[in-house]
């Protein structure tokens, strides 16, 4: 979907196993996309960059994703991460997650 500035909605990503890089550069320069939902972002980078209307990433993976250092800097600032609310406070401590601390949320 890499460079879909006409997708207004993201499709369904429910995979809980990735292939090494399966998800990198997905949504990169979506920026129509207010609204992320994924299962899992283990081992992917660049997934959203430039992704600069994202109002929400939500994320089912009870343990946080292993993720490059690059694969959720290029959302929106303010873009919110919802999360199980079990898992608030390990996403919140993970590394490069950690850097979005402060819009790691629980999923409603």
């Amino acid at each position: 979907f890499r460079g879909c500035t006409g997708l207004t909605q993201a499709p369904a990503l429910p995979a809980t196993t990735l292939a090494n890089g399966c998800y990198s550069y997905m949504f990169d320069g979506c920026t129509g996309i207010t609204a992320h939902d994924v299962a899992t972002l283990n081992n992917s980078q660049n997934t959203f960059r430039n992704n600069t209307s994202c109002a929400s990433l939500t994320i089912h993976a009870d343990t946080p994703p292993t993720i490059d250092n690059n694969t959720i800097t290029g959302l929106k600032a303010d873009c919110t991460i919802y999360v199980p609310a079990a898992s608030v406070d390990a996403y919140k401590a993970k590394q490069y997650w950690s850097a979005r601390a402060a819009y790691i949320q629980a999923k409603p």
